[in-house]
């Protein structure tokens, strides 16, 4: 017969290119399949991705000098992977032929098996033979990189877990300064989520969560539980509904840990804050690190994601909201997001709290809105909605006038009616600054403010 026997040292250098990127760039380990190491052909090679694998796993930095002592790998064979000048940025195709050879030897012992068979069992070597050569077709086919016409025809429409609010298939923000409401109004979506109830009485929730997954790794257990109680959400966790990991559990958890992806599937899930998952820079590398675990959580089947994120200090100066303004870190993490919420407290006393929607994907949002914590979350676990969309009218209508000492602007509705006029013939924010005689910022603040009432 045929000899099909593959180039076993072309494999070899192959795998070596593989784990040699790995070693030199560990944060690509992301890209990688973690059933690769059911490919590799050699032993040592197979051994040494699945300590790699087992340390990303455990959220431990990836690091060669345990690699010998993890997978009884000869330090030698290591050092030589490690000294090697492979090409980190070729990592995913070096997968992709290293799941070529592997197909190549199964294609290769069926084949063999094939000249030895009876005529009886040739019939089903024939068959895995082709399936094998399915795949692999599949697999080279440049096509099936892109939707075919048959899954965009049959493409869900678009959905939302609470409507109006939570989309489904993404991840929305919930942002604003440090101790205005974030969690509260996160727990009560939680509730509204496993209970069924409408949000804050008013954005309906057509299915109720399967499951939910809580990780709030910025506090210990005693509070969180404490404020677990006051939302009444107890019951589902013994039930096993409401998942939650905070700062006091056994080990850290990762976005990226294949356990948490495994729960992920179905499920609803929250992060408080999700700055605690970033390195600390939040300049474009890190955020498109981030960006990348949310979609992998996405990816691996989770319905919703919402993430609390703290807006930069110089919003409390600020007199209306936007994403810019809000989102705190590099403008990539906002582009990443299908939704955000921006959450102003008000009123400390009563609780009281500004919501607005900062970006609306494919949806048409609703109005501003304002909630009143207390007494209702201590009496009844859950906000009260105030003024409803439609009735809240600006944030600056609820801010304090002249915070700071700076004298109100003279004429400043007379300004406000030339601006929208300027603005509403197409006039860009900075020709109409330059016209009425005032700052960029102030044209802003000007087309997002209301009238001063006398």
């Amino acid at each position: 017969m045929t000899n099909l026997s593959p180039d076993h040292g072309a494999t070899i250098r192959i795998e070596q290119a593989l784990l040699g990127s790995l070693l030199q760039a560990p944060h690509l380990i992301e890209q990688i399949d973690f059933a690769l190491s059911d490919h590799l052909l050699v032993s040592d090679h197979r051994a040494v991705w699945r300590s790699l694998a087992k340390q990303h796993a455990e959220g431990i930095r990836l690091d060669s000098s345990l690699l010998p002592q993890q997978s009884g790998v000869d330090p030698a064979v290591i050092a030589d992977l490690i000294s090697a000048d492979f090409i980190p940025e070729n990592l995913p195709e070096y997968a992709r032929l290293v799941r070529q050879a592997s197909r190549f030897r199964q294609y290769a012992h069926l084949y063999e098996e094939l000249g030895k068979s009876s005529i009886e069992d040739r019939p089903r070597i024939l068959e895995q033979m082709q399936a094998l050569h399915r795949e692999s077709s599949s697999r080279d086919d440049w096509r099936t990189l892109f939707h075919s016409w048959a899954e965009l025809e049959n493409t869900p429409k678009l959905a939302f877990a609470i409507d109006g609010f939570l989309q489904e298939g993404g991840t929305t923000f919930v942002t604003g300064l440090p101790g205005h409401t974030k969690t509260f109004a996160m727990l009560a979506m939680t509730r509204s989520l496993l209970d069924g109830e409408p949000l804050f009485g008013y954005f309906k929730v057509p299915k109720p969560s399967k499951r939910i997954l809580y990780l709030v790794p910025e506090s210990t257990i005693a509070p969180f539980w404490e404020r677990i109680k006051l939302f009444h959400l107890e019951e589902y966790v013994r039930n096993e509904r409401l998942f939650i990991h905070t700062l006091s559990a056994k080990e850290r958890v990762l976005l990226t840990n294949p356990r948490l992806l495994t729960a992920a599937k179905d499920s609803d899930i929250f992060i408080d804050t999700v700055a605690r998952f970033m390195d600390g820079a939040e300049d474009i590398e890190d955020a498109r690190q981030l960006a990348d675990s949310l979609f992998g959580l996405l990816r691996a089947g989770a319905r919703t994601i919402t993430a609390a994120h703290h807006s930069p200090k110089s919003f409390e100066h600020a007199e209306y909201m936007c994403l810019e303004n809000m989102v705190r870190g590099s403008g990539d993490l906002g582009a990443a997001i299908c939704t955000a919420w921006g959450l102003r407290q008000i009123d400390a006393v009563k609780n009281r709290v500004y919501i607005q929607n900062l970006k609306p994907r494919d949806f048409l949002p609703c109005q501003p809105f304002i909630l009143q914590g207390r007494p209702a979350i201590d009496e009844r676990g859950c906000f009260d909605m105030t003024e409803p969309p439609g009735f809240a009218g600006a944030l600056s209508d609820h801010l304090p006038r002249n915070k700071g000492g700076r004298p109100q602007m003279e004429g400043r509705d007379q300004k406000r009616d030339k601006v929208l006029e300027l603005k509403a013939g197409g006039m860009s924010e900075r020709d109409i600054a330059i016209k009425v005689g005032v700052s960029s910022s102030m044209v802003h603040r000007l087309i997002h403010s209301q009238p001063l009432q006398n």
